[in-house]
């Protein structure tokens, strides 16, 4: 669940991407150069330090916790659903939960060296409980092209 009272106001400057140390054959933040795709947090760099801090902020830079993302996407809807998770929904005080993936695709693609897999899209779904009463809604975005 994510909780609603702040760690921080604000979330720290942006640390680097690294590799995962525990993760197998883990891509590098250097695969995502120059190859049109943006590297997309899947646990919100902006919600996790704000909520848990900066050591829990650095974790969401593990190259485990990212994925070839559209810049349309990563810096558009994307980016203002993660806003309203943190700072909206969580400011009313509900138990609240928030999962989220990449969509395979059915053609497997990989971006450079062949260790991140560019997906067919993204799922969410939020989750909240306020007043013993869930409330749900997922979202579902594919690419046309995937």
């Amino acid at each position: 669940t994510v909780p609603t009272s702040k760690a921080l106001e604000y979330a720290p400057e942006r640390p680097p991407f690294e590799v995962d140390p525990e993760a197998a054959d883990c891509p590098t933040p250097d695969d995502y150069t120059r190859t049109g795709y943006d590297r997309g947090h899947m646990a919100p760099n902006y919600l996790i330090a704000t909520r848990y801090g900066k050591v829990a902020q650095r974790e969401t830079f593990l190259m485990s916790n990212i994925v070839p993302q559209t810049p349309e996407l990563n810096r558009g809807p994307w980016r203002i659903l993660e806003q309203i998770v943190a700072d909206d929904l969580t400011a009313q005080g509900v138990e609240l939960w928030v999962i989220t993936g990449p969509v395979p695709a059915e053609k497997t693609t990989y971006i450079k060296r062949g260790k991140a897999r560019i997906p067919k899209g993204f799922f969410k779904i939020i989750a909240a409980v306020k007043d013993g009463k869930l409330r749900a809604i997922g979202l579902y975005k594919i690419f046309k092209d995937r």
